[in-house]
């Protein structure tokens, strides 16, 4: 699994290994592993909080001017046309109100995606960039590889003989029935001696 940035910006510092980033390591989900600077998202964050609460405060006068023109078009004081365009005018306030909501929590998620962190549990490869290198654009995006074990795929060559050992055991085990069939098997090493603990397997 490849661990990437979805942001833009320069690597400030590896926060897994010590800092060592020439060799892989066990890291638990959720780890950091890096951070990303964050001055500009920052700056971002406060930028689209800004315009939110001055949009706000459009919105309220716009809400405000909009029932004082129904008051008045009900006493036929102001005309249909003059009606119409302070309700639209409210109405557009309120959509640019929930449009800018939307790019804070943008902001935000960028701010958060600052923190990189290990996705599982698993061994974290070599770091694919250093301090200071821009990530999250171009061919430099993957910061680093992680491998889960559980699951873990095991492949190993076994000779023709012991395979075909296995097989029959196997075949004479699976011909008796289920109650006769042994809930233990015991595993043993190359070199003939016996495991310490016994495997169950199941039906």
């Amino acid at each position: 699994m490849d661990r990437r940035t979805p942001r833009f910006g320069r690597r400030c510092r590896v926060t897994w290994s010590n800092g060592i980033t020439t060799k892989a390591h066990w890291s638990r989900k959720a780890t950091l592993l890096f951070e990303i600077d964050p001055r500009s998202f920052e700056a971002a964050l406060a930028e689209a909080k800004s315009q939110l609460e001055q949009s706000k405060a459009i919105k309220l006068a716009a809400i405000a001017e909009r029932q004082r023109s129904d008051e008045l078009f009900s006493k036929h004081v102001i005309s249909e046309q003059e009606h119409t365009n302070k309700t639209q005018l409210a109405e557009a306030n309120i959509a640019k109100v929930s449009a800018l909501e939307a790019n804070v929590h943008q902001a935000e998620l960028n701010l958060e995606f600052c923190n990189v962190t290990a996705p599982v549990d698993g061994i974290v490869g070599i770091a694919k960039a250093q301090v200071g290198d821009l990530v999250g654009s171009g061919s430099n995006v993957v910061l680093t590889n992680i491998s889960t074990l559980d699951p873990a795929k095991i492949l190993f060559p076994v000779s023709e003989a012991d395979y075909l050992a296995a097989y029959k055991r196997a075949e004479l085990i699976l011909s008796k029935p289920l109650n006769e069939r042994p809930k233990i098997l015991n595993w043993s090493l190359p070199t003939g001696a016996a495991l310490p603990t016994k495997r169950g397997y199941s039906r």
